[in-house]
């Protein structure tokens, strides 16, 4: 009797550990480079389904869309990337454009078509790839959108200009403590407030990742098509979510309205109490907005 419990036990374990191991497979994280020119792009790759891409912020990483990636790896291939000048990315290209360099990454992972969602200048990297790349985009999230181009087709609001000038000022110190706290204070809090709502490990994260990238110098950033986006948005037809936060700087509510009026069927949704960085303040809103979109 003993020997057949022994035998039972053991057949147990090897059935539960194959099914355990089996059930978390789609939680499994592939890192790696994918090369695009003279750039070596790094990429997480992890679930199955229909591929969802995230472009983060700028002066952020992938490690932005950490929560946002947790829940949709279920029923999704989530890959995100660090862009060009950024997070564990290497090299300097001036020549190769922001949307080829995506591409490169999709046939490196062998991705035909996907989903994009951006922020700030990861939006305005993603409404590049979908002007120059129709066939392989599906749906697009633009959060706090930049746009290649603006300067052709709308003006700097008194405010934002202000706010501009001040970064600039700080830029000029090269002390990336000041410039990581003029960027946490302007694009986390928002310039109506002292304070944002977020957690501190959010705040913690958003200024190390500033910081980092300020004190390590890590080159440019992703290089736009000559012919800037903003004049030629309405070629974009896919699917398109666009959303801003109330408090964020009148330029990027502009922006927002800009492109939500020049992409025909898009549809246009405000955070409330939030500003530019507004996943880490209102993450449960904003995952919602994003599970309803990708369906």
């Amino acid at each position: 009797m003993n020997k057949i419990i022994r035998i039972s036990l053991i057949l147990f374990l090897i059935l539960f550990t194959g099914n355990h191991s089996f059930s978390q497979t789609s939680s499994v994280k592939h890192y790696g480079y994918a090369a695009a020119g003279k750039l070596k792009i790094y990429y997480c790759d992890q679930g199955h389904g229909p591929v969802v891409f995230f472009l983060h912020a700028g002066f952020l990483d992938m490690h932005q869309w950490d929560r946002e990636a947790t829940p949709l790896i279920k029923d999704h291939r989530v890959i995100t990337i660090d862009l060009p000048g950024h997070g564990q990315s290497t090299g300097i290209d001036t020549v190769i454009k922001i949307a080829e360099v995506i591409n490169h990454v999709m046939n490196y992972l062998q991705v035909g078509r996907a989903s994009f969602v951006g922020m700030s200048l990861g939006a305005a990297c993603v409404v590049d790839f979908a002007i120059a790349h129709p066939e392989k985009t599906v749906k697009l999230v633009l959060c706090s959108p930049g746009l290649s181009g603006w300067q052709d087709v709308m003006r700097l609001d008194t405010l934002s200009k202000q706010l501009f000038m001040r970064s600039d000022t700080y830029g000029d110190t090269h002390d990336p403590q000041l410039i990581s706290e003029n960027f946490v204070h302007l694009w986390l809090d928002g310039p109506f407030r002292k304070t944002a709502t977020a957690d501190s490990a959010a705040r913690n994260y958003v200024f190390k990742t500033a910081f980092e990238k300020v004190s390590n110098n890590k080159g440019s950033g992703p290089v736009f098509d000559k012919k800037k986006a903003a004049k030629r948005i309405r070629l974009i037809q896919k699917p398109t979510l666009i959303l801003y936060g109330n408090l964020d700087i009148p330029f990027i509510v502009q922006e927002s309205q800009y492109i939500h009026k020049n992409i025909k069927g898009s549809q246009l949704q405000v955070i409330n109490g939030t500003a530019h960085l507004f996943n880490f303040e209102k993450p449960d809103v904003f995952e919602k907005y994003l599970r309803s979109w990708l369906k």
